[in-house]
C-alpha cells in the first residue's frame, strides 16, 4: 500500500505571507492618510472656509465637492474635532496603528480619563 501525499503549492505560505503583509501595510497607509484628511477637514471647518464658498456647513461642502454622503461627512467632521482632545488616539491614528472605524467608534465616549484604556482596546482588540 502506498501513502497518499496531498498536493501542496510550493509557495502557498510565502504567497499568503507576502500578500498579507502588503495588505496590512497598505491598510496602515490608508489609516494614516485618513487621519491627515480629518486634520484638514477640522482646519477647513474651524476657519469656516465652506461658508466663503456659499455652503451651509462643512458637511454640505464635503458632500458637494468630495461626494461624501451627508451622514458620513457629519461623522468625519465630528471625529476630526474629537481628535483634537484625544492626543494619544490621534497619534496612533496618524501612525496608522488604528483604523478610522475604531477611532470613530471610541471617539463617541473617549475623554482624558479613559483615552489610554480605549486606545489599548483598539490596538489589542
Amino acid at each position: 500500500m502506498s501513502a497518499v501525499v496531498p498536493f501542496e503549492r510550493p509557495n502557498a505560505a510565502t504567497d499568503a505571507d507576502r500578500l498579507g503583509a502588503e495588505i496590512t501595510e497598505l491598510s496602515s497607509y490608508i489609516c494614516a492618510a485618513t487621519c491627515h484628511l480629518l486634520n484638514l477637514i477640522r482646519e477647513f471647518d474651524e476657519h469656516r472656509y465652506w461658508a466663503e464658498q456659499g455652503f451651509h456647513s462643512c458637511v454640505h461642502w464635503l458632500n458637494f465637492h468630495c461626494g461624501i454622503g451627508k451622514n458620513a461627512a457629519r461623522e468625519k467632521v465630528r471625529v476630526a474635532h474629537a481628535l483634537r482632545l484625544l492626543p494619544k488616539i490621534h497619534k496612533a491614528f496618524a501612525e496608522g496603528a488604528v483604523s478610522y472605524s475604531k477611532v470613530r467608534a471610541i471617539s463617541r465616549i473617549a475623554d482624558e480619563t479613559n483615552e489610554d484604556y480605549l486606545l489599548n482596546l483598539c490596538t489589542h482588540g
